[in-house]
């Protein structure tokens, strides 16, 4: 058994583990993005275990700045399923923490490291995972909850929101490349640094899946998908606060879930839910996949 990083041209290998050994399907662009698009990418982190030819475990690592401080993260942890109850796991972990140990990180969390993750924490099907964290010291600090969308019941048109905010000198519509730095300077503003790489990941997606809301010109809402999590998982979304409760939110959620829609999609997860009744209310939205955050 080999244990060493990964090189950029094995991420086929790294796709048909995933593959093999994850509970549900990760679309290509899911995993590039993953592998490839890391805020601060550490090559040093993306860690692989080889039987001859054959990749048998993956872990992908991060880094993070927090207000607290620097902390480290792991954003994926996959074993072919021939391959488990043999210590794999435990190998990769002990490297990792080994390595982030050594560069001095305080903190390593599974969860809670966004931006540029597929589940937000640990999901809580993944029985073994939480165990074998559990076993080696982690701790849960947190759950993030996600909810499902049916697409085929409706065709999630806001046009009658739509004619209404325009009488009111609003307009919602597509973000296009030109907005980039007042959407980063706005997201960057009211919200997070870990949305300013979202938004613009949903800049540079064909075609792009952000939709913003403007008032005289100005950026006062967006929402995008596709930029964190799986395939078809909306988010973030936001609104400027002096502009909350005219319906904009409703409106920009419409938009992205018609967009997916319309490309074919059937189902969509609108990831690490904030307030569950405004989606519960607009999209029939139901609570879905559960993770938690742990960390040691």
């Amino acid at each position: 058994m080999e244990l060493r990083t990964f090189h950029d041209t094995e991420f086929s290998a790294l796709l048909d583990l995933c593959r093999a050994g994850l509970r549900e399907e990760v679309a290509p662009n899911a995993l590039r993005r993953l592998f490839f698009d890391e805020p601060e990418r550490k090559p040093a982190y993306h860690l692989a275990l080889w039987e001859g030819s054959a990749l048998v475990g993956a872990l992908l690592g991060g880094i993070r700045h927090r207000p607290e401080g620097m902390l480290g993260g792991v954003r994926l942890l996959v074993v072919a399923p021939q391959m488990r109850r043999r210590g794999l796991a435990t190998q990769l972990l002990t490297e990792i923490e080994r390595l982030m140990h050594a560069d001095r990180l305080p903190e390593i969390r599974f969860g809670h490291i966004g931006p540029n993750y597929l589940w937000p924490g640990v999901d809580l099907r993944d029985t073994p995972a939480i165990c074998l964290l559990q076993k080696r010291g982690y701790q849960r600090f947190g759950e993030a909850l996600n909810m499902d969308v049916d697409l085929t019941i409706s065709d999630w048109s806001p046009a009658v929101d739509e004619v209404r905010l325009a009488a009111a000198g609003w307009t919602v519509r597509r973000a296009e490349p030109a907005d980039q730095p007042a959407l980063s300077a706005w997201v960057a503003a009211e919200f997070s640094a870990a949305w300013v790489w979202e938004a613009s990941q949903a800049l540079q997606a064909q075609p792009i899946s952000a939709f913003l809301a403007l008032h005289d010109g100005r950026i006062r809402g967006f929402a995008c998908y596709d930029v964190s999590g799986l395939r078809s998982c909306f988010g973030p979304t936001g609104v400027d606060p002096s502009a909350r409760g005219l319906g904009l939110g409703r409106v920009l959620l419409l938009r992205c879930l018609a967009d997916m829609r319309a490309r074919g999609d059937s189902h969509a997860e609108i990831g690490w839910v904030g307030p569950l009744a405004f989606y519960s209310t607009i999209a029939a939205a139901r609570i879905g996949r559960v993770c938690w955050f742990m960390r040691r």
